[in-house]
Parts: C-alpha cells; structure tokens; sequence
C-alpha cells in the first residue's frame, strides 16, 4: 500500500485578492430585507461592473444589518449572489443610550433621524447623535 503524494498548488492558481476580485459596498434603503439582496434583478443597474468572486457587503441605510455577498453570475441586467453571513443589528447596539420603555429614535431618512413617543414624533430631522442626546435630555427633564 503506497501513499499518494498529496496535489500541489500551481502557482498561476495563487495571486492577491485584489487582482482576482473586487470587493463593493451596498446601501440597502431602510425596509429592504437583507434577503431582497438574493433577487438577481436587484443588481440590474450595477450588473455591468460586477463578475464572478465579487464580495459585495451590505450596511442597511437604518443600520439594522450587515450582510456579505458573493458573486456566482453576473449578466446583462443580473446578478446571482449568495449571502455568505449577515448581522443584524440591534438598536442597543446601535444607539449610545438607553431607550426608554415607550419611547423610539427612528431613521426616517438620509441623515434624517427622529424620536418618538409611541406614534407621536417629539423631534425631527436630528443626525443619530443628536436625537440619543436630544432624547437623554428629554427624559432627564420630565423625570
């Protein structure tokens, strides 16, 4: 009984990432699932620039995940990925202060980020940073 001689890898199959793909960066718009991501015609308009091996990573323009893609295909007007891992994330993760029982901070849009009080909004049009601050005040000044 002999023992095969374990295969070698030729070098023309090693080379740097950076020369074998390209790695993209995706913002879905708030409300889009993770898995909308997996629909070919999603990448219709980006179809063009992509090809096999592509990493492409999503951050949720809401921050509410993170996922990872790769590239099997990609055609005129598609492109078939598959997601390799994805995050969500929570908003005690995302926000520097506790939100209180009843109270939100939503993100209504580019930099675009409000607080509310069940449906109620008490304050609008704040960066992240502002409404957890705006918020901690408010809390602090009807307690």
């Amino acid at each position: 009984m002999t023992q095969l001689e374990p295969k070698r890898l030729h070098p023309t199959k090693f080379t740097q990432s950076e020369m074998a793909r390209n790695q993209w960066a995706v913002t879905p718009e708030v409300d889009t699932p993770a898995e909308a991501l997996l629909d070919p015609a999603y990448w219709a308009h980006v179809s063009a620039k992509l090809r096999r091996g592509d990493i492409i990573t999503a951050l949720a323009e809401d921050d509410s995940y993170f996922a990872e893609f790769l590239v099997i295909n990609a055609g005129k007007l598609y492109a078939k990925v598959i997601m390799t891992r994805k995050i969500e994330i929570t908003a005690k993760q995302i926000f520097n202060v506790e939100v209180p029982e009843g109270f939100d901070i939503k993100f209504r849009g580019p930099k675009k980020w409000s607080v509310l009080r069940g449906k109620e909004v008490l304050k609008d049009g704040m960066d992240r940073a502002d409404a957890e601050t705006w918020l901690k005040d408010h809390v602090k000044a009807v307690a």
